[in-house]
Protein backbone atom coordinates (compact mmCIF):
# COMPACT_ATOMS: atom_id res chain seq x y z
CA UNK A 1 0.00 0.00 0.00
CA UNK A 2 1.35 3.29 -0.67
CA UNK A 3 0.76 6.57 0.08
CA UNK A 4 0.96 9.72 -2.07
CA UNK A 5 1.71 13.19 -0.40
CA UNK A 6 -0.53 15.53 -1.18
CA UNK A 7 0.31 18.17 1.05
CA UNK A 8 2.90 21.18 0.71
CA UNK A 9 5.36 22.10 3.62
CA UNK A 10 6.39 25.99 3.39
CA UNK A 11 9.06 27.30 5.39
CA UNK A 12 8.16 29.97 8.08
CA UNK A 13 10.12 32.07 10.74
CA UNK A 14 10.47 29.33 13.74
CA UNK A 15 8.89 26.37 11.87
CA UNK A 16 7.30 25.27 8.89
CA UNK A 17 3.57 24.60 7.36
CA UNK A 18 2.14 21.92 5.83
CA UNK A 19 -0.86 22.51 3.47
CA UNK A 20 -3.20 20.42 1.33
CA UNK A 21 -2.32 20.87 -2.00
CA UNK A 22 -5.67 20.55 -3.49
CA UNK A 23 -7.63 23.18 -1.29
CA UNK A 24 -5.05 24.65 0.99
CA UNK A 25 -6.27 23.89 4.11
CA UNK A 26 -4.13 23.57 7.06
CA UNK A 27 -2.59 20.39 7.97
CA UNK A 28 0.36 20.60 10.48
CA UNK A 29 2.59 23.40 12.13
CA UNK A 30 5.72 22.74 13.06
CA UNK A 31 7.30 25.30 15.72
CA UNK A 32 10.39 25.61 17.87
CA UNK A 33 8.12 23.86 20.66
CA UNK A 34 7.16 21.12 18.73
CA UNK A 35 4.28 20.22 16.31
CA UNK A 36 0.60 19.63 16.06
CA UNK A 37 -2.16 18.98 13.61
CA UNK A 38 -4.65 21.69 13.06
CA UNK A 39 -8.14 21.35 13.65
CA UNK A 40 -11.14 22.39 12.49
CA UNK A 41 -11.18 25.60 14.88
CA UNK A 42 -8.31 26.65 14.11
CA UNK A 43 -8.27 26.13 10.24
CA UNK A 44 -11.78 28.04 10.55
CA UNK A 45 -9.87 30.71 12.61
CA UNK A 46 -7.02 31.19 9.85
CA UNK A 47 -9.73 31.30 6.98
CA UNK A 48 -11.37 34.26 9.10
CA UNK A 49 -8.65 36.31 9.47
CA UNK A 50 -7.31 35.69 5.86
CA UNK A 51 -10.74 37.26 4.69
CA UNK A 52 -10.48 39.95 7.12
CA UNK A 53 -7.28 40.62 5.89
CA UNK A 54 -8.35 40.43 1.84
CA UNK A 55 -11.09 43.05 3.06
CA UNK A 56 -8.84 45.21 4.71
CA UNK A 57 -6.44 45.15 1.64
CA UNK A 58 -9.08 46.05 -0.76
CA UNK A 59 -10.25 48.91 1.16
CA UNK A 60 -6.79 50.25 1.11
CA UNK A 61 -6.68 49.76 -2.48
CA UNK A 62 -9.70 52.06 -3.06
CA UNK A 63 -8.60 55.02 -1.10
Amino acid sequence: MTKTSSSKTTSVNGGWIKRDQRDGRLVEVQTSKGGAKASTLSASSLSQASSKRSETLKRLADR
